[in-house]
């Protein structure tokens, strides 16, 4: 019955004794500077909360930096957790907040609309206390849970980057350019649903249908996980290859 509360007991003593170790030690000041730093969202939940979500990180960090592949099991939880804060984050951006070509921030106001065709959406709000009917209710909900998905991601980054899961040169890591394609994607998904327009172009400036494309940029995911070494350049490969151009991610710093 209280199992969970044994894991993460055992997890705060794993992080005590380890605090020097350069992953584990790190991951904890990490989360520790994080919930305690008035500039983060998630600052202002409750001290119970903050322990909760941070017994939970650690616990399952823990769990996958000890597996036999640990540098690929860490990318799974990264990349998991990268997909599940951009599907909420396409859902709360605002036009002036939006980080790349394609990341409208059109569909905020939608969500009224969008609860109404997405059985994710509607399950997840119903469950709510609040059962929020309006679009700036319903917001406010997912940037709480998206700030939740957001601190995971964060440990998850750091770890990948501690274990030298990265490249120095942002034109050439995967993550950032991965987390920008699950935002195209995600936004691409959300319209199509609701029949608007695409967010998905052509390099060559022209909107597309955006099937063949969204495709592309979700397939991303895949390639990550397999383990391979040069994700992104794997990736930029493929797109070029399937679309005979350089994507629309080729060359940035992301």
């Amino acid at each position: 019955m209280f199992s969970w509360l044994k894991e993460r007991w055992l997890a705060q003593k794993a992080f005590k004794e380890n605090d020097a170790h350069p992953v584990y030690g790190g991951l904890h000041r990490l989360l520790r500077n994080i919930v305690n730093d008035p500039g983060e969202g998630v600052y202002n939940l409750t001290i119970e909360n903050k322990r909760k979500i941070c017994g939970e990180i650690i616990a399952d960090f823990i769990d996958n930096y000890e597996q036999t592949h640990p540098i690929l099991a860490i990318r799974k939880r990264l990349t998991h957790y990268t997909a599940n804060a951009a599907r909420d984050m396409v859902l709360i951006k605002t036009p002036r907040e939006s980080e790349f070509p394609g990341n409208t921030g059109e569909l905020r106001a939608k969500l009224p609309e969008l609860v109404k065709v997405d059985l994710d959406l509607k399950e997840y709000f119903a469950k709510t206390m609040e059962h929020p009917k309006t679009a700036s209710a319903m917001a406010d909900l997912l940037t709480a849970r998206a700030l939740v998905f957001n601190l995971w991601l964060r440990a998850y980054d750091y770890a990948r980057r501690t274990l030298g899961d990265f490249d120095e040169d942002k034109k050439r890591d995967w993550f950032g350019a991965f987390k920008i394609s699950q935002l195209l994607f995600w936004e691409w998904f959300y319209r199509n649903k609701l029949k608007m327009p695409s967010n998905i172009a052509y390099v060559k400036g022209e909107l597309a249908e955006g099937w063949p494309e969204s495709n592309a940029y979700f397939s991303f995911w895949d390639i990550i996980d397999s383990g391979e070494l040069d994700p992104r350049a794997i990736w930029e490969a493929k797109w070029e290859s399937i679309f005979k151009c350089p994507s629309p991610l080729a060359g940035r710093e992301l």
